[in-house]
């Protein structure tokens, strides 16, 4: 059963920029994007990165590409416990199902859906979480001593006033893109039965085809995200889209937000009921958008505020006036005692969360 609210583990304290307990900072990665964390690890290491770096795989990778991202500098770390997928995910009723019709796994689904096992590592504290698509502009490290589960804002929503210096309105979505994970047995445990009871119950009482989709759109469209948007307010009582203002603005690195009486209205054979259901608010953290800047989208931003955004922290990988972008990488590491590897990385990142 789902055990409401879920409470820290470990403490933590941010005095004088240092994290408690053990920090790192990694990224979640399949078979298929292995040499992507290879480009994450290097510009990690570039910019001079005192944490562990850890690459998780969600599946079992080749052994040379274990080797490189080890003799880059990374650990690399089974990703398991695995967040259970129940079979209801694979319904062939849902638009995007995690099953192919061949009985094949759809790579894609799981892969982004597997990073919320990372709540489950319970060796670390805390786990400055990357995709794979981001460059990093200076050292992160100082995430380390954001409170867990601290959350990025929408990366930069165009709207007037969102994108200009000073903001005058500040963005209401979230991007799990980038997250400060708080490690933690019990909240793992109650996201696996939030899928397995409360997501799959939904999926099966849905009484028609659309009223499924309506689900998967709300739960799991993009999976490891729908997901959070759903169980931080029903079990943690606090949202991850608010636009208040102490969201707003960029001169500033986290923030806690105290959520007023969390109310949403259950979904009963997959439509929405009624009355509303609300509870106590809870607490949510969030760290400023220079941590999560998308240049690409702040091309109709103001120019002080593209200064800003674009000259300090961490942005996913986008260009100003194009897409995508084009890293060339070029390895030359010793591998074994008489084997000595020369390999160039050729990857154009693309705009994946722009969502």
């Amino acid at each position: 059963m789902l055990t409401e609210p879920m409470v820290e583990e470990r403490p933590w304290k941010s005095g004088h920029g240092r994290a408690h307990g053990r920090a790192a900072i990694g990224t979640v990665v399949d078979q298929a994007m292995w040499p992507h964390a290879a480009v994450v690890v290097q510009q990690l290491v570039s910019i001079g990165t005192t944490l562990p770096i850890v690459v998780f795989n969600c599946t079992e990778l080749p052994a040379p590409a274990v080797q490189l991202i080890s003799a880059l500098g990374a650990r690399v770390r089974s990703l398991t416990p695995a967040m259970p997928v129940p079979s209801e995910f694979s319904s062939e009723r849902l638009a995007l199902p995690f099953q192919k019709r061949d009985g094949t796994r759809a790579h894609a689904r799981h892969s982004t859906w597997s990073r919320l096992a990372v709540w489950g590592q319970t060796e670390w504290s805390r786990i400055v979480l990357l995709d794979v698509d981001v460059v990093i502009r200076a050292n992160i490290d100082e995430m380390a001593s954001f409170p867990p589960n601290t959350f990025a804002p929408e990366a930069c929503n165009p709207a007037p006033g969102t994108c200009t210096d000073p903001p005058t309105r500040t963005t209401g979505g979230f991007n799990s893109g980038i997250m400060v994970v708080g490690p933690s047995a019990a909240r793992f445990e109650a996201m696996a039965s939030f899928a397995t009871e409360r997501i799959a119950a939904r999926l099966r009482d849905a009484n028609t085809t659309a009223d499924a989709q309506q689900v998967e759109r709300t739960h799991l469209w993009y999976p490891e995200q729908s997901f959070l948007k759903r169980f931080w307010p029903e079990v943690e009582h606090a949202s991850l889209e608010s636009g208040a203002a102490v969201r707003g603005g960029y001169d500033w690195t986290w923030r806690p937000m105290q959520n007023q009486p969390s109310c949403h209205h259950p979904l009963r054979g997959g439509r929405i009921g009624s009355p509303r259901e609300c509870t106590p608010g809870g607490v949510s953290y969030f760290m400023s958008r220079v941590y999560n800047a998308r240049p690409f989208d702040c091309n109709l931003c103001s120019e002080a505020y593209n200064d800003k955004v674009w000259g300090i922290g961490l942005g996913l990988v986008l260009a100003l006036a194009n897409p995508t972008l084009t890293l060339t990488l070029t390895l030359t590491l010793t591998l074994t005692l008489t084997l000595t590897l020369t390999l160039t990385l050729t990857l154009t990142l693309t705009q994946s969360r722009l969502r």
